[in-house]
């Protein structure tokens, strides 16, 4: 879709060349890298940064017991639940910025309806 409906009208600047490249090829991994991290696409970022934090508290909860001892490994059951408090603050910070957009798209429909 890229190359047929969006290349043609496409520059992007290289601050570090101060290069302006028209038309550029986009890569699998620059789309990934445009689409999990730009504010154009929110959805796709909150779900990358909630997949990351989700993926990191999985792989330090499964080493929180040492195998030999079955004790717990304190460093890594700190950095377990470091990560889960950082996953619970992004989730809520989520459900808020989602509930003020609602009543944002509620208050511009009914401006519109006031209008008419």
């Amino acid at each position: 879709m890229y190359n047929k409906a969006v290349r043609n009208n496409t520059s992007t600047f290289n601050a570090l060349s101060g290069e302006t490249l028209r038309c550029p090829e986009w890569t699998l991994d620059a789309i990934t890298v445009h689409l999990t991290s730009s504010r154009q696409w929110p959805i796709f970022r909150d779900s990358h940064v909630s997949l990351s934090l989700f993926n990191m508290f999985d792989a330090d909860q499964k080493q929180c017991i040492d195998a030999d001892t079955g004790r717990t490994i304190e460093s890594t059951r700190r950095a377990a639940i470091e990560t889960a408090k950082a996953y619970m603050a992004f989730r809520s910070l989520e459900v808020k910025v989602m509930e003020t957009e609602m009543r944002m798209k509620g208050s511009r429909r009914a401006k519109l309806s006031a209008k008419k």
